[in-house]
């Protein structure tokens, strides 16, 4: 995300609209239940925005980059996050991503992700992503929290917050991105198990519709026969 580490806007007000990014994801955020709350913040807007998220307030931002929640995680953890690639040596990038005004990348998201233990779903302003990212934590104890931010392409991230008008959605939306893996493969099998239980009601309705049609059938039959004779 932004490889070139090009300054982004601080004022999502400031932001060119030409190719409608945050019309966008506006809409993919309402479809969702949520609306943009700006946290400003320049190349600390992810952190920012994470800040917001988790505690409330964007104010924290820098101890989610320093204090052993982001760069310091991937710098103890370096197995986690040592095969993903990057256009720096190791030792560079985590110095690079202790800086503030840095932008995040992909490997510092997961990072905070993990140390968190929250589920990050990022709302995306792209054509190619209209179901956004889920960035989820490894399995554990507790359950993870769940995390919206929204990202305009290259320029900018934002916090969310709750809109009234569509709360249904974010309720069902958080319900499906807590659901671990092994509730989601039970969902699926007793939603099969539901399909094959009324497959088998219909076909007996319809085994059951057909006895009665011979049986009348019959009926009339035995009735004209018995009047003739």
């Amino acid at each position: 995300m932004n490889p070139n580490n090009n300054p982004p806007s601080t004022d999502i007000h400031e932001i060119s609209f030409e190719n409608n990014s945050y019309c966008r994801m506006s809409s993919r955020l309402f479809q969702k239940g949520l609306q943009a709350f700006d946290v400003g913040g320049s190349g600390d807007c992810f952190f920012r925005a994470i800040s917001h998220q988790h505690y409330g307030t964007p104010e924290l931002h820098v101890e989610i980059r320093k204090d052993s929640i982001s760069v310091n995680y991937v710098e103890q953890n370096p197995e986690l996050f040592i095969e993903s690639s990057c256009d720096y040596s190791w030792k560079d990038n985590s110095h690079r991503m202790s800086m503030a005004g840095t932008w995040c990348n992909n490997i510092v998201i997961q990072a905070v992700s993990n140390q968190l233990n929250c589920i990050i779903h990022i709302i995306e302003s792209r054509v190619s992503c209209p179901n956004g990212s889920t960035i989820t934590p490894p399995p554990g104890p507790t359950k993870p929290m769940i995390l919206f931010v929204g990202y305009l392409e290259d320029m900018h991230y934002i916090s969310t917050i709750p809109q009234t008008a569509n709360k249904n959605a974010l309720k069902y939306l958080k319900a499906k991105l807590s659901e671990s893996d092994k509730q989601h493969q039970n969902k699926l099998l007793r939603k099969r198990e539901n399909y094959h239980h009324k497959r088998k009601l219909e076909q007996e309705l319809r085994e059951t519709k057909k006895s009665s049609v011979f049986i009348n059938h019959s009926q009339i039959v035995k009735f004209h026969k018995k009047n003739i004779y």
